[in-house]
């Protein structure tokens, strides 16, 4: 029981009431922890399991001419065919008409699986898809990794964070030369931004590994040179000039 004071009108002893509420039993595992908020729920029901994914990205986004690689994405995964996954997946993002897919696959399918397959091509699909993070910078020609963008407006920022993201991703002992390569490309997205020093931080830190391999693959020997000439020919510009000395003949006089 309760009571509580109104201005000076004194104590008023407040009513005491029971309330009884029955639960029908077929109900009442809704009231047993722990309980599912609307949050979760939806958290939940974001989770498009795969073979929905790709059926929706192979009916309702993908061209004609790619639509036959999802198939075979599907039956090499439910096989753990993963050489033969990572295949078909570099032949789909080499595919031009693959752009407004390379980043939903790779978030949705591709890093689902991504321990299980060889990392440096797990760099190489990232790279591809890191090309497509498009904003609000004016359209430019440049080269991205090994993809040439012509008229295309690529947000270097986002560009970044998501190779940062691959980077993180490879920074493991036994793929130490797929974490230089991705080390090596946000080196390069660096320099696009400007970011010298960020860039120049990078490529020594890809430099230090690489003088611990006996053997490297060409590819990461190839993007770490490209990269670090790059470098230099920002950070000193090569430039050329023409000095015209023109000496008088001597006259005899």
């Amino acid at each position: 029981m309760g009571r509580f004071v109104i201005g000076n009108l004194g104590q008023y002893q407040a009513p005491q009431f029971t309330f009884v509420v029955t639960i029908d039993p077929t109900l009442s595992h809704l009231f047993q922890p722990p309980y599912s908020t609307p949050l979760q729920h939806n958290m939940e029901a974001d989770k498009i399991p795969i073979p929905t994914f790709l059926a929706q990205q192979r009916d309702e986004v993908a061209p004609p001419e790619l639509q036959p690689l999802f198939l075979d994405f599907e039956e090499f995964w439910e096989r753990k065919l993963w050489h033969q996954l990572t295949e078909a997946l570099l032949q789909f993002y080499n595919h031009t008409a693959s752009g407004p897919q390379r980043i939903p696959i790779y978030k949705n399918f591709v890093l689902s699986f991504a321990a299980k397959i060889n990392q440096l091509k797990l760099v190489s699909l990232g790279l591809a898809a890191a090309s497509q993070c498009k904003g609000r910078l004016p359209p430019q020609s440049a080269i991205f990794g090994t993809f040439k963008l012509t008229g295309h407006s690529l947000d270097y920022g986002e560009a970044l964070e998501f190779m940062t993201g691959v980077a993180a991703k490879v920074n493991q002992p036994a793929s130490q030369d797929a974490y230089v390569y991705a080390t090596v490309e946000t080196a390069r997205i660096k320099l696009y931004l400007g970011d010298l020093e960020g860039a120049r931080t990078a490529l020594d830190e890809a430099e230090r590994i690489l003088d611990r391999f006996d053997s490297v693959e060409p590819m990461v020997n190839a993007s770490f040179y490209r990269v670090n000439a790059d470098y230099y020919h920002v950070k000193i510009p090569s430039y050329y000039t023409t000095l015209w000395v023109t000496q008088e003949p001597s006259s005899n006089h």
